[in-house]
């Protein structure tokens, strides 16, 4: 889940990530100085849950959409060999809560892969094999 942060008063944003745990995994600052930086950590030092940060009347929160369309699974993916089209109807087969899982996963995946050396699996097999639901350890 992502959602955008700004500052009521001032140009500060930020995009604070959480995964399907509700644990926070990125978090990207835009237009920031040092001491906004330090204000949003003091915050994040107390609570990286979503309804803390809202609570903070200086700042307005919006969940951000996710794009869930095949088009980003597929480019996000990345290794486009294989059964476009199968890839597609296996990806449309698939729940919303499903495909948030497997955009998640992706780039932990990616990281296994290197650290491991192996070879990134199709997407037909990655998706039919729902390996979006593996644990990766490193």
């Amino acid at each position: 889940m992502k959602y955008y942060i700004r500052s009521v008063n001032t140009k500060f944003k930020a995009l604070i990530e959480y995964d399907i745990d509700g644990v926070l995994t990125n978090l990207v600052f835009e237009n920031k100085t040092p001491e906004q930086v330090e204000f949003f950590m003091g915050i994040l030092a107390k609570s990286t849950d979503i309804e803390h940060i809202k609570s903070y009347r200086l700042l307005q929160v919006k969940k951000a959409k996710q794009d869930l369309s095949f088009t980003n699974f597929w480019n996000t993916f990345g290794n486009k060999v294989g059964d476009k089209a199968r890839a597609m109807k296996l990806w449309d087969s698939m729940s919303e809560a499903e495909q948030q899982e497997a955009l998640f996963k992706i780039p932990i995946y990616k990281a296994w892969i290197a650290v491991k050396g192996f070879e990134q699996a199709l997407p037909t097999t990655w998706l039919k094999q729902r390996r979006y639901e593996n644990d990766y350890k490193f």
